[in-house]
């Protein structure tokens, strides 16, 4: 037999230029997950950033926030006080132009000796003598009648004697007399009528008088004569006899044949 020489073993590490050694895999492994850490820790800190950001804008825009929600607080705690403020200025202003009492009125105070009915009685006398004339016995009528304002008798004398002091009938006719006029025609005597008559405004006699003989320099009695002659013939025809013996008869206008005549012929009679 001969003698060889066994061949050499193959080596179990391949050759890799002047090393022998194959790259070690377990370095290049721990790199990247030491890569992969830090580009993570990196991210957490972006998105931290960010929503720190976000959490901040959403703080300062919110209606809920608390520089918002105590200055609400104050002006809620403060406009009570102050819209109160403003009902009662308007209130005082409004209630002093409405019970401003007039420069003749003078308040009955707690001397007046006139009862509370009495002293409501005395209010509601002076507003009707604010845009009407009245006699005495009239506004007495007016203040007690079940058809006015039903205060007892007693009660409604008590406030016009109380007025009596602040209130001139005589005047009182006058307005009455006037205002009459503004509405009808009327004649001398049967405005005079008018005014006493306990039908009509229960002025006296004189009173009655004395205001129809303020107004006279303002009323031609002809012209009123001619106004109820047209007024007549419009309701109901007349001949020109009758419709002077309507507007001159004592149970008529009352007024003088003359102005009766006057009258009538300025109509189409």
């Amino acid at each position: 037999m001969s003698n060889s020489t066994p061949p050499p073993a193959p080596s179990t590490s391949a050759s890799y230029g002047d090393n022998t050694e194959a790259p070690s895999k377990k370095r290049g492994g721990c790199f990247k997950i030491l890569l992969i850490g830090f580009v993570g820790f990196v991210l957490l800190l972006v998105i931290g950033a960010v929503a720190l950001s976000m959490g901040e804008g959403e703080d300062a825009a919110s209606p809920t926030s608390p520089a918002t929600s105590e200055s609400s607080e104050e002006e809620e705690s403060s406009s009570p006080d102050e819209s109160e403020a403003a009902q009662d200025e308007d209130t005082d202003g409004s209630e002093a132009d409405e019970q401003e009492p007039s420069e003749e009125a003078s308040d009955p105070g707690e001397d007046s000796g006139l009862t509370s009915a009495q002293d409501n009685a005395l209010r509601a006398a002076r507003n009707y003598l604010e845009f009407s004339g009245f006699s005495r016995q009239g506004l007495i009528d007016q203040l007690s009648s079940e058809y006015g304002d039903q205060y007892a008798v007693e009660d409604a004398t008590a406030a016009v004697d109380y007025l009596e002091q602040e209130v001139s009938w005589g005047e009182q006719a006058e307005r009455s007399a006037r205002q009459y006029l503004d509405v009808g025609p009327f004649s001398r005597q049967g405005l005079i009528n008018q005014l006493s008559s306990e039908y009509g405004d229960q002025y006296t006699v004189e009173q009655a008088t004395a205001g129809v003989d303020a107004v006279e320099p303002d009323v031609d009695w002809n012209e009123e004569a001619a106004e109820a002659a047209q007024n007549y013939l419009e309701i109901s025809p007349f001949s020109r006899d009758q419709l002077i013996e309507q507007l001159s008869s004592e149970y008529g206008d009352q007024f003088t044949v003359e102005q009766a005549t006057y009258g009538v012929d300025q109509t189409d009679l």
